[in-house]
């Protein structure tokens, strides 16, 4: 959770030396519902942590698990899971960002207000602090807006397909156009126009967004037996918001994307397999631990979170034991 940026939170250092002024978010409703906002320009992308879900300008810059100082690009940022604790943040400079958003896992102690309302039928409640904090329990999110279109874009608040990936309701029928591979001692479904690649090293790439979304929809079947470290040029962590994509992985012995120190909670049972979702980070790749009894090893899956989920819930379900 971010506990603060040295400067006030309704109010961004360079708004005020623009000498813009500062406002607290009158406009959101204050009764038990809220007019929900309707972005009509197709420019807005949407970007997912866990089961929350914000969409921002195409303009605006996304850094993901960084200390929540903005970088001074105009006209906004959005920090999702921001790197935890109290950072002293240079003043920007320039003349950005005009708005900043957070989008972080719901804080344990939850200063809730009595400010309840709904968006898109999700109910969100104001925290009394921090400033500008909207607590959306269904979906274990926090979300702190500034600036002029921090509301607009806590309106585009929904459901992640994460949500809708892995209910558990009945598992979700596989078109016949599409082909079954096994590999590592399971059988999943694939689109059949997705090419099947085969790898044998496993180590992090070069990529800002390899936890946030694949390339070209594919699939990768990676029997992990040697690792390596290539050279990496200096990478901004900052990059602009990226329409997530599809794509399958299956990792013989070790996780893709590289997930460090998480948990495997939540676990559905699919065709006999244990099959357990990974806790974080939580972005556009759903990453499962699959363990059976007939298998000797647990068998990573990673699947793209694209569209609205259909495909990835159909992957998913299609699992069983080779």
């Amino acid at each position: 959770m971010r506990v603060g940026r040295s400067y006030g939170v309704t109010c961004l250092v360079a708004l005020a030396l623009l000498g813009a002024a500062c406002t607290s978010p009158a406009a959101v409703s204050t009764t038990t519902s809220s007019p929900v906002t309707t972005i009509a320009s197709t420019a807005w992308v949407p970007v997912a942590y866990g089961d929350a879900q914000l969409s921002v300008p195409a303009n605006w810059y996304v850094l993901y698990g960084q200390p929540p100082c903005p970088v001074g690009q105009p006209p906004g940022e959005l920090f999702v899971n921001p790197a935890p604790g109290v950072y002293h943040c240079p003043a920007e400079t320039g003349h950005g960002p005009f708005s900043v958003v957070d989008l972080e896992a719901l804080a344990r102690t939850e200063n809730a207000g009595r400010k309840v309302f709904t968006i898109n039928g999700i109910t969100v409640r104001e925290a009394t602090a921090p400033t500008n904090t909207y607590l959306v329990r269904s979906l274990g999110a926090q979300v702190t807006v500034d600036g002029p279109l921090g509301l607009g874009v806590l309106h585009t608040l929904a459901r992640a397909p994460r949500v809708s990936v892995l209910a558990t309701a009945g598992p979700a029928r596989v078109p016949s156009s599409w082909h079954r591979i096994a590999f590592a001692g399971v059988s999943i479904a694939a689109p059949s126009s997705w090419s099947v690649m085969r790898a044998n090293s496993y180590g992090p790439d070069c990529s800002a967004l390899q936890q946030v979304e694949f390339g070209l929809p594919s699939v990768v079947l990676d029997t992990d037996e040697r690792i390596i470290f290539p050279p990496c040029p200096y990478l901004p962590p900052y990059q602009r918001p990226q329409t997530a994509g599809e794509g399958l992985r299956i990792d013989k012995l070790t996780i893709y994307p590289p997930v460090a120190r998480t948990e495997f909670r939540n676990c559905l049972r699919i065709n006999g397999l244990s099959t357990c979702p990974a806790a974080s980070p939580g972005y556009s790749i759903l990453v499962l631990r699959v363990e059976g009894p007939t298998l000797s090893k647990p068998v990573y899956i990673s699947i793209g979170l694209g569209g609205n989920g259909g495909i990835a819930r159909t992957i998913l379900h299609s699992l069983r034991t080779s």
